[in-house]
């Protein structure tokens, strides 16, 4: 196992800032990763730790909340790029820097690299690209741009091969984050909060590469 990932690699990794941008990818690096075709989706953190229940019974609603965005690839199930910002909100504006993150682990070829990038309607806007299987959210009845038509098209031969359900591994990974290291903030500042969402990205990518380990050193 510690040949597979060495332990030096376990203390250099870092978050991706509240902009997106890079600090450190060694353990991703390090497993070269490499993905064909990744998933998108958004979900809320809690900026408390009481449960749904207390606060429905004390009458409370969260006007706020912690939003993540997570990038998933497919192949590999780990989390190939994250940001933090506030929510409720669209969530159209954050599908370009989120494919920006994910172009880092995209199939290269030549000096771009190469990926289909699965989302909801909820991401439908100006910055879908042509590899963007996202379905076109249909204003007034009907699609009007020839370029809504087509990604419909594209939409719905996707779902007929089975490449859009790989979409729900994205759901899955938020699931498994949640779940394991919770879907609550208890840090109180803002900058701080956003460090611990992104830290259980993080701790999920170990968790799941150390799995992944185990379970193919014990089929040896």
């Amino acid at each position: 196992m510690c040949q597979t990932i060495p332990p030096s690699i376990v203390p250099s990794l870092n978050f991706h800032n509240s902009s997106g941008s890079s600090k450190g990818d060694a353990l991703l690096q390090h497993l070269s990763v490499q993905e064909m075709t990744v998933a998108v989706d958004t979900t809320g953190f809690r900026n408390d730790t009481a449960s749904a229940y207390y606060q429905s019974r004390r009458g409370n609603t969260r006007r706020a909340w912690h939003k993540g965005g997570f990038v998933v690839g497919t192949e590999s199930q780990l989390i190939v790029g994250m940001r933090v910002g506030r929510g409720p909100g669209s969530d159209a504006k954050w599908l370009a820097p989120l494919r920006a993150q994910a172009r880092r682990y995209g199939v290269r070829k030549g000096r771009s690299a190469r990926f289909w990038l699965l989302a909801d309607a909820g991401f439908d806007g100006r910055d879908v690209e042509w590899t963007g299987v996202v379905p076109p959210i249909r204003r007034g009845g009907r699609l009007r741009a020839w370029s809504r038509v087509l990604r419909a098209a594209l939409v719905e031969r996707a779902k007929a091969s089975g490449l859009y359900g790989q979409r729900w591994k994205v759901e899955t990974v938020i699931s498994v984050t949640k779940r394991k290291f919770g879907d609550g903030v208890r840090s109180r500042g803002l900058r701080l909060a956003r460090r611990e969402v992104l830290a259980k990205g993080v701790v999920y990518n170990l968790h799941r590469s150390f799995f992944v380990v185990v379970c193919v050193w014990c089929v040896r």
